[in-house]
């Protein structure tokens, strides 16, 4: 126990271990290399805690940097004290079957990192609980990799990134996401290259930014967010891709660009006054949409072959901006619930073998639009209340049109060139 003490081993060889115990002091440092086989690190810095808070001031400053090369190594390192800040942990992993696990738990300013490469079958953990402002940062080179960060506090950052292929959070916590963040004004960032790799990001609270990038093919990726004010961006390029994102509370953003083959994608946002912007170029994909809530916007660009675009709005003065440009496309587009009062569609199809089905139920003063330019397209517009205008303009051949509409005062406009 002191202060500004420094602990320096390096071994080589099989089966050795380490501990480092700088308990009850501050600015120590631990700075452990191992290289060989089956070799263990353990680094214990800050305040023991037996059920009872820390003493106020002691283990601020501290630092640990372990490094590991060979297989089936561990290294854990707990800088623990919940009055302390600026503490900061790295662990450098070569191998395979690594595990490495950082746990602090401060009132502030944190800084954690994992690095492990060249390897399959390692394992990443980053735990911390602290007021504000920590960081934490995995970055995996290889395969069947594992990925776990989970904060707590609020302003806090995490970012991973993995090149390999089957890389996925394979731990027991519950709920099992690559990034869980608690508390507000998060930032988490994903970035995957690689095949057949699963990630997702959890946040609770308001202000929190998450932002997934997937290079590869037959990747998974899921994001969920609760409470307001949240922005989401995704993007995706690869084949055979699925994606899952949710979002609940209100005035979120989400943000989609997708590049590649039979992709599928599936939006959820509950609230008021959520804005979703996609961009989706290639063939065979899958979109769907589901907006519960009131001023809600969609805009959504699809450029390729096949795709199929499911929209649904449940709220009033709603808006979908939707623009297709290719063969074979469906847009299915469903608004308003019972009194959904000002929701606006517009719909541009250019191509052959469009479809587009317009259903706005239940208010008045909704507008749709319709513009089809190519070959054998299809405009289907339901609508019920008063005060609705529909406007369907078809250029080009084989076009048809139905309308069926009930209430008073409606306007429509069809033009057939």
């Amino acid at each position: 126990r002191g202060n500004r003490h420094a602990v320096v081993s390096d071994q080589s060889g099989q089966a050795n271990r380490i501990v480092a115990d700088q308990i009850l002091g501050q600015a120590n440092t631990a700075t452990l290399k191992q290289s060989g086989g089956g070799n263990n690190i353990v680094s214990l810095q800050g305040t023991r805690q037996s059920g009872v808070a820390a003493a106020v001031g002691a283990g601020n400053n501290n630092v640990v940097a372990a490094t590991q090369t060979g297989n089936g190594n561990q290294a854990q390192v707990q800088q623990q004290d919940v009055s302390a800040q600026n503490n900061t942990a790295e662990i450098v992993q070569t191998g395979d079957q690594m595990q490495a696990a950082v746990f602090q738990d401060q009132a502030g300013d944190a800084r954690a990192g994992v690095h492990q490469s060249l390897g399959a079958r390692d394992g990443a953990t980053i735990y911390q609980d602290a007021a504000t402002s920590v960081q934490a940062e995995i970055r995996q080179q290889g395969s069947d990799n594992s990925q776990d960060i989970r904060q707590l506090g609020a302003a806090h950052v995490a970012t991973i990134v993995v090149i390999g292929d089957n890389n996925r959070n394979t731990g027991a916590p519950i709920p099992p996401e690559t990034v869980f963040q608690q508390g507000t004004a998060h930032q988490a960032t994903i970035a995957i290259t690689g095949s057949a790799n699963q990630v997702s990001s959890y946040q609770t609270g308001a202000n929190g930014q998450a932002t997934l990038t997937l290079n590869g093919g037959g990747n998974q990726a899921s994001a969920y967010q609760s409470g307001d004010r949240h922005s989401l961006g995704l993007t995706l390029t690869g084949n055979a891709n699925q994606n899952d994102l949710r979002q609940s509370g209100t005035a979120h953003v989400a943000s989609v660009a997708v590049s590649g083959d039979r992709n599928t994608l599936e939006l959820l946002q509950a609230g008021n006054g959520d804005d979703a912007t996609l961009s989706i170029g290639g063939s065979d994909n899958n979109v769907q949409i589901d907006q519960s809530g009131s001023q809600s916007k969609v805009a959504e660009l699809l450029s390729g072959d096949a795709n199929i675009s499911s929209i649904t709005q449940r709220g009033d003065q709603s808006t979908v901006n939707l623009s297709i440009n290719g063969l074979a496309n469906k847009a299915t587009i469903i608004q308003g619930e019972a009194g959904a009062l000002g929701n606006v569609v517009d719909v541009i199809q250019i191509g052959a073998n469009n479809v587009a089905d317009v259903s706005q139920t239940g208010g008045n003063n909704n507008s749709a639009s319709i513009w089809q330019e190519g070959d054998r397209n299809q405009a289907l517009i339901s609508t019920s209340g008063s005060d609705n205008q529909v406007t369907i303009k078809q250029t080009g051949n084989d076009h048809s049109i139905s309308i069926v509409r009930t209430g008073a005062g409606n306007i429509i406009s069809v033009t057939q060139q």
